[in-house]
């Protein structure tokens, strides 16, 4: 907590936002794939033949590149890349933000065991709290993350998103928690989440 306290935290996020735990599950520690494509394509480089030597086909969902554990440097990078490294530095930039990023921030966050590739309440806690710790005016959090502390949404974590750029679907600004309000202020949700604030002396 106080390392997070030491840090001057801005972030933004908006409807067009993933939420917590499908960036969790789906985008941390991975790259876009039409960006990566795109820059490959403006390189010279043959996507095709380096995506199956730098990404996990079996953790690469929904448009976004998983790095092999092998890939485990920028050198590593450069070298199946088959340029300059001076010719790379925005490959490399993305390489360094994001191989195991998932890992890193399991650290980060002070979570026990072993890192876990789903996202659960206690993941979502554990955010939060760090969200609420930081040295940040205002710490507005969107209802759906704030609903994972209690597991009351179900299903895939990704179709729990308000809009999804670039997309048209009946899914984009129609979404509806499963709760009235009437019972999500009854919920023992919101006793939690006050003394969440008050721990963070945000109340």
């Amino acid at each position: 907590r106080d390392e997070y306290r030491r840090l001057s935290v801005a972030m933004l996020s908006t409807h067009d936002t993933t939420n917590w735990p499908a960036w969790w599950e789906y985008e941390a520690g991975t790259v876009d794939e039409d960006l990566f494509r795109r820059k490959c394509t403006d390189r010279g480089i043959d996507y095709d033949s380096v995506r199956g030597m730098l990404f996990d086909p079996k953790r690469s969902l929904r448009c976004r590149l998983r790095w092999l554990e092998g890939v485990d440097s920028a050198e590593a990078l450069v070298k199946i890349l088959g340029k300059r490294r001076e010719d790379l530095a925005d490959f490399i930039e993305l390489y360094e933000n994001t191989f195991r990023e998932k890992e890193k921030l399991w650290l980060k966050l002070g979570m026990k065991g072993k890192m876990k590739e789903k996202a659960d309440k206690n993941l979502c806690k554990n955010i939060l709290q760090a969200l609420l710790a930081s040295n940040s005016i205002f710490s507005i959090n969107t209802v759906i993350d704030l609903l994972y502390q209690e597991d009351i949404l179900k299903g895939d974590t990704y179709d729990w998103r308000i809009n999804t750029p670039g997309t048209v679907s009946e899914k984009n600004w129609s979404l509806a928690i499963p709760l009235s309000l009437e019972a999500l202020l009854k919920h023992r949700i919101c006793a939690r989440l006050k003394a969440l604030n008050i721990e963070s002396n945000r109340i």
